[in-house]
């Protein structure tokens, strides 16, 4: 979901992509015409030349990578749920809001038609 919008956006350029198989990656790239293939986020973040990050992972690495990206003084955009304990959500805000990242959590079927269309029809009853 996240390439294609990035591709729609002028203002975005996708530098790098990471991901645990290296062939589905490698398979993005070429899809979506990524200079870049990492297979350990951490590689990714020292030698990708990076501004931002989507975290786009299971939800109990959103924690560890989120904080990883912080560390590195990048702007983040992180799935939900953001972390799998309050503590370590309260922990990546203070963190982001103290360097002054920019930081997002993704909702990512909200603005989706369909959802929006049942939205509406409920009375915002749902999905709210």
């Amino acid at each position: 979901m996240h390439l294609p919008n990035l591709q729609s956006d002028s203002q975005a350029n996708t530098v790098a992509i990471c991901g645990r198989n290296r062939d589905r990656a490698e398979e993005m790239v070429r899809k979506y015409d990524i200079p870049q293939v990492y297979t350990d986020y951490r590689t990714m973040l020292e030698d990708g030349e990076l501004q931002a990050v989507i975290v786009a992972t299971p939800d109990d690495q959103h924690y560890p990578m989120t904080m990883a990206v912080l560390d590195a003084g990048l702007h983040v955009l992180c799935e939900k749920p953001f972390a799998l304990q309050v503590a370590q959500a309260r922990k990546m805000l203070d963190k982001a809001e103290a360097i002054g990242i920019k930081h997002m959590i993704h909702f990512t079927y909200r603005w989706m038609p369909h959802f929006r269309y049942l939205h509406q029809e409920s009375d915002g009853r749902i999905l709210t």
